[in-house]
């Protein structure tokens, strides 16, 4: 980092300014979705009570299961290793 870069960092700081410039407010749905984005990019995975909700998201869990993108494990849901070459683009599916 550039020296002058650092200095301005450091006085917006003593200035009491945030590195944060803007936030957004989710909606509850938006919310739900951005879980389920973290959790496919993780050896966490996802509870994969949220795939039960409706028919057309378990059929998309179906497909991936078949794919070998997913893995269940216990009560959640996993990304495999080919899943996480495309765990990305995996929560886009779900979105209507």
């Amino acid at each position: 980092m550039e020296p002058s870069v650092r200095r301005d960092l450091l006085q917006e700081h003593r200035d009491g300014l945030g590195a944060v410039e803007g936030s957004e407010v989710l909606t509850p749905d938006q919310l739900e979705l951005e879980s389920v984005y973290f959790g496919l990019r993780s050896f966490v995975g996802v509870d994969l009570s949220r795939f039960r909700k409706n028919a057309r998201v378990g059929q998309i869990l179906e497909r991936w299961l078949r794919s070998g993108l997913v893995a269940i494990r216990g009560e959640r849901v996993v990304p495999t290793r080919q899943g996480y070459l495309v765990a990305d683009h995996l929560p886009i599916e779900l979105v209507d």
